[in-house]
């Protein structure tokens, strides 16, 4: 639809442009329980702006112009793309940013513990308050490990006060996860835990898996983060220390939250499974007769299909750290899982 969008735009079909655009972004919109990149919603909105400023309809183009500055704040638009008209009124959207009010928008989940995204950026766990957020339109997602994703768009007036509440849907049957859990937090990083990833994807039917492994020792906070892309075996992965926060919520350090983005926003530094083993352990165990070179490629779907998880390894927690673990009795015996939010 987009495709069909510019060709339209770039005939002066202007009515049809929108169309496409506006059916384009409307697609998207109901899928951003699974939306892992904004890109194609971001253009289809600013396309849906810039035909309305052409058809003269000023005011649908400004709002189009604050939604879409609003998941690119500061952007700038393409001189070379756009007509003069198109870029003036679009630079006055812009400059109108600074004036629009501030509400007040919380999350609750059940159960709570949910990976929080405004605007496609991680901002925190449910329960989770945003007290200045822009009024306008914001678009939200919530993760849980053996939950469905949850999704969808919100309208919000300045000095106004919403919480959006979900009740959370379990899959049916997740019990293959502690397992490969254990098995998985043993070597994290290596050959086998990659392989492991790559076939718990394959069994959630999911088209990346994010692995992380958090540790404290004293006031040090280590993450380490790998994604695996099980149709292409291939992987990524990377790892900070930062001081661990005294109290709040872990995803309010700026470090951490700068890093997950960029971690899951890029689809470059992929390398092949196999190159993490020995030619005969990968021949043995993925079928490949040796490392094969490695072929950048980006999915060919934006509605790439997301799983995100987290494996806590043994960990030291410093004085003052707040609840950041919490234990949980198992038949294999205790094990020790993130839980993200504090206690003040």
């Amino acid at each position: 639809l987009f495709k069909q969008g510019l060709t339209a735009y770039n005939n002066l079909d202007v009515d049809s442009a929108f169309s496409f655009f506006d059916n384009s972004k409307k697609i998207l919109e109901k899928n951003l329980d699974i939306l892992s990149d904004y890109s194609l919603l971001s253009k289809s909105i600013l396309y849906c702006g810039s035909s309305k400023n052409l058809l003269d309809e000023s005011e649908n183009a400004k709002s189009f112009f604050t939604k879409y500055l609003t998941l690119n704040p500061n952007s700038d638009i393409d001189v070379d793309k756009f007509s003069p008209e198109v870029v003036e009124a679009f630079n006055h959207a812009k400059d109108d940013m600074e004036m629009l009010g501030k509400a007040k928008l919380s999350f609750k989940t059940s159960p709570k513990g949910a990976i929080l995204f405004i605007d496609g950026k991680i901002v925190g766990t449910t329960p989770f308050t945003l007290n200045k957020i822009q009024e306008g339109t914001h678009y939200f997602k919530l993760h849980k490990l053996g939950y469905s994703n949850e999704g969808g768009k919100i309208e919000i007036e300045a000095d106004d006060s919403k919480t959006i509440e979900k009740d959370m849907d379990e899959f049916d049957d997740a019990s293959f996860l502690d397992d490969a859990t254990s098995e998985m937090k043993k070597e994290f990083g290596t050959f086998f835990m990659m392989k492991n990833a790559s076939d718990t994807a394959k069994k959630l039917g999911v088209d990346r898996l994010l692995v992380s492994f958090v540790s404290v020792k004293g006031t040090d906070l280590t993450l380490k983060l790998a994604i695996v892309n099980p149709g292409e075996k291939t992987f990524k992965k990377d790892s900070m220390t930062t001081l661990l926060p005294i109290s709040g919520n872990f995803f309010n350090n700026n470090d951490v939250k700068e890093m997950l983005n960029d971690f899951l926003g890029s689809d470059f530094g992929y390398e092949k499974i196999a190159s993490l083993a020995t030619l005969q352990t990968a021949d043995n165990l993925v079928g490949d007769n040796q490392p094969k070179q490695i072929t950048q490629k980006t999915s060919g779907s934006i509605l790439t299909k997301w799983w995100f998880w987290t494996i806590v390894g043994v960990a030291v927690a410093g004085a003052g750290a707040g609840t950041y673990f919490l234990l949980k009795s198992k038949t294999d015996g205790a094990k020790m899982k993130i839980d993200f939010s504090t206690s003040k």
